[in-house]
């Protein structure tokens, strides 16, 4: 929202919107009373909970997809994106580094910076072939993601902890 804020106000980029897609996990409120405050209503859209079947039809429709969060395990909402070949902006976190190369197949920002996050989403805001360049190649860098084997060492790691705190897996 304050990355937004920044975009709207630093470059006036008046044709900008953000959809808001997800169930509401308690700050919905919250959220809303900001979006008031920094006279956002006009720019930001609630999807709230979308079936998985109308997925592609949201992605079909932005140019961006961004997902600033400060910690995540492998984040389905980014391999969707990935695999409908959108650019994507994520958050830099050590997660992100097994599925991101920034500036390859993706932007990662700086977590919880809202100027690096605002950077990024200018920088693909201003850059078509860029958009199209990261699009590309994140459809195929979905492609080899086999979330079979990516479950499967989540639970060799949960394994190997408790292991070494002696309790059996």
């Amino acid at each position: 929202i304050y990355a937004l804020h920044k975009i709207k106000d630093d470059f006036n980029m008046q044709n900008t919107r953000l959809i808001i897609v997800g169930p509401d996990c308690g700050e919905l409120a919250n959220i809303k009373k900001l979006i008031r405050t920094l006279d956002l209503e006009s720019k930001v859209i609630f999807a709230g909970s979308v079936a998985p079947q109308k997925i592609k039809k949201f992605l079909g429709i932005c140019d961006i997809f961004v997902l600033p969060s400060l910690y995540e395990g492998l984040p389905l909402a980014l391999l969707e994106a990935m695999a409908a070949g959108k650019a994507v902006i994520f958050s830099n976190l050590l997660c992100a580094k097994k599925i991101i190369a920034d500036g390859e197949n993706g932007l990662l920002a700086k977590p919880a910076d809202v100027n690096s996050l605002a950077d990024a989403i200018i920088k693909l805001a201003r850059d078509k072939k860029l958009r199209e360049y990261l699009g590309v190649n994140a459809g195929k860098r979905a492609k080899k993601i086999n979330s079979y084997s990516e479950a499967w060492a989540v639970r060799a790691e949960y394994a190997k902890v408790l292991k070494d705190y002696g309790a059996k897996a």
